[in-house]
């Protein structure tokens, strides 16, 4: 997946040359340094996360919990920086955009057009104290409760006050909802989340026309690369082609979190109830 974003990006200027790889064994640091060796990254050993991982299971926590850790690490050496995913299909250059002009301590990717629910693959971090503060918090409450971070961090700028927060357009950086979109004006940025079997990402992404790896899975197909945004410029749903049973379910929990949000009383309950108990609520329908 790394090597697939990789690819897409690598003619943005200045993309590669300011990102910072995290690898998590020494395995993938290893060949990584082989194909793409003037790729900054850094090698963070985590034992549990070696392996392949799936939502909801105790290690996609622990990735959760290192990866809040690894914001307050950036944020104490005073670095503002982008937290990405490599699931994600670029049409445009992202360091291009200019988002220096707002106030806001944290912008967010959202979930979707309606209501603040936060995707979380995508946010731009400042180092402000109150942004300390806000990764602070959520790294010490997700250690111990199990949450999915998106959902926790939703509810931590909604009701603590401890940081502010902003949120990107739902059509710049979207997300498996694209699937079903019909659009007159496609996203610049697609992550291809929403899919809960394991290996399913790429397979998808493939066709659908976003793979951009030859079959050795490690050199750029750079006719697939061009022919891509021709893909994303239609507008014929795709729904159909390649949306799984995990792509319903996650259709169905974002249409009910939509529906409380239409509601003062039921935002209430979704910020302080059911959004820190996200887990315990999806695994129960």
């Amino acid at each position: 997946m790394t090597y697939n974003w990789l690819c897409n990006t690598q003619h943005f200027d200045g993309v590669h040359e300011n990102s910072l790889i995290v690898t998590l064994d020494k395995e993938s640091s290893s060949e990584l340094k082989k194909t793409w060796p003037a790729v900054r990254q850094l090698n963070w050993v985590v034992p549990g996360l070696k392996d392949a991982f799936n939502y909801g299971d105790g290690y996609y926590q622990l990735f959760y919990l290192f990866r809040a850790n690894l914001a307050r690490a950036l944020l104490h050496m005073n670095k503002t920086f982008w937290m990405i995913q490599q699931d994600t299909y670029w049409d445009d250059n992202l360091l291009r955009m200019n988002f220096s002009n707002t106030h806001d301590d944290i912008v967010f990717d959202r979930a979707s057009e309606n209501g603040p629910l936060i995707a979380g693959g995508y946010y731009l971090a400042k180092p402000t104290t109150s942004a300390r503060e806000y990764f602070k918090r959520l790294s010490n409450d997700i250690s111990w409760w199990y949450a999915p971070d998106n959902a926790y961090m939703t509810s931590l700028c909604e009701i603590s006050g401890i940081a502010k927060c902003g949120g990107l357009p739902f059509s710049l950086i979207t997300n498996w909802q694209w699937l079903d979109s019909q659009g007159e004006v496609p996203p610049k940025f697609i992550q291809f989340d929403g899919e809960t079997k394991l290996g399913g990402k790429l397979e998808k992404m493939r066709r659908l026309g976003f793979l951009f790896l030859n079959e050795d899975r490690r050199t750029c197909n750079q006719s697939a690369v061009e022919a891509a945004p021709k893909v994303l410029h239609s507008k014929i749903s795709k729904w159909n082609q390649v949306a799984s049973y995990s792509h319903s379910q996650f259709k169905l929990y974002q249409s009910i979190v939509d529906s409380f949000y239409s509601n003062p009383v039921s935002s209430w309950l979704l910020n302080r109830f059911v959004l820190p108990y996200a887990h315990y609520c999806m695994l129960s329908l």
